[in-house]
């Protein structure tokens, strides 16, 4: 019979770190290493900053280490001792290192303009993990949906209707459209034309635009503009993918079937939508004006 003991976490740690001091594994044979030496420690640090957690409690707390480790990687930074958690000039290194290190800081630096202004330039998804006051900041934000358009979703509710930052959050990232609150441009990767409100996929000169982007968008507009021939046109030229619905919509239309006749080599290719392409073809197209070439004749 077995008996299961609980060790608690703080002493668990403990004797992990002690182990770590002692042995180190580089490749398939352990290394003894001595953790306590600043010279060694900082070596190691400087070369994956996260190697701090193995360092002596000492080193922990040494300047010198510590700064090494967070020029390497600014998640260093909650390993070291808590005196430079609250130090601001060591905070700022880290976020500036890696933004995202701003999930470790403590609290009062999230609500900090410098500190955060710096965290979401080298990483703008950083914005996730700011204070509500500046997220709903503009000048934050910004930087932060210039950086990674995506950081759009971590703004406030107040500035996803901004039409700059949105602006400038699509044409970073075309999928943060889907964290718009409103229609306000158009989006640099068609597919995000998804996310948009009723009002846009019916509006003819963004849907004009997005199927630009990608021709793909158009599966996503509203059926007046699905009906449009020459966005049916541009479509189909832009993403041959597109062209299942594009037939649907003007299969007996001599210019549509013009454009699908050039695209045929390269859209069938795509065998994962060669089934699909086929059905509709036999249904409207045996009787296909167009001579096909052995290669295109070969799907029928």
């Amino acid at each position: 019979m077995y008996t299961s003991i609980i060790i608690p976490r703080n002493i668990l740690i403990t004797v992990v770190s002690l182990c770590l001091t002692l042995v180190a594994c580089g490749g398939d044979k352990p290394n003894f290493v001595d953790w306590t030496c600043k010279e060694y420690v900082i070596e190691k640090v400087q070369e994956d900053g996260l190697k701090l957690l193995y360092a002596s409690i000492e080193l922990k707390r040494n300047r010198d280490v510590v700064a090494a480790a967070i020029r390497n990687n600014g998640m260093a930074l909650q390993y070291a001792d808590d005196c430079f958690k609250n130090n601001t000039k060591y905070v700022l290194q880290a976020v500036k290192t890696t933004g995202l290190a701003l999930a470790d800081i403590e609290h009062q630096f999230k609500n900090e303009p410098t500190i955060v202004l710096e965290a979401v330039k080298q990483n703008g998804v950083a914005l996730k993990y700011a204070s509500d006051e500046l997220k709903a900041n503009r000048e934050v934000v910004l930087k932060a949906v210039m950086q990674n358009g995506v950081a759009l979703r971590y703004a406030s509710d107040a500035l996803k209707a901004d039409k700059e930052i949105v602006l400038e959050a699509v044409r970073q990232n075309g999928v943060a459209l889907k964290d718009a609150s409103d229609a306000l441009a158009v989006m640099q990767d068609g597919v995000a034309f998804q996310y948009a409100s009723n009002e846009l996929k019916a509006d003819r000169a963004v849907v004009l635009e997005a199927v630009r982007q990608n021709g793909v968008a158009l599966q996503y507009a509203s059926d007046a503009i699905q009906a449009d021939k020459e966005i049916g046109i541009l479509a189909l030229e832009q993403n041959g993918e597109i062209g299942v619905l594009v037939l649907e919509k003007h299969l007996s239309d001599p210019d549509i079937q013009l454009v699908v006749y050039k695209y045929l080599p390269s859209i069938f290719r795509d065998q994962h939508i060669t089934s699909r392409y086929l059905e509709v073809l036999h249904i409207g197209w045996r009787d296909l004006t167009y001579p096909l070439s052995p290669e295109q004749a070969f799907f029928f």
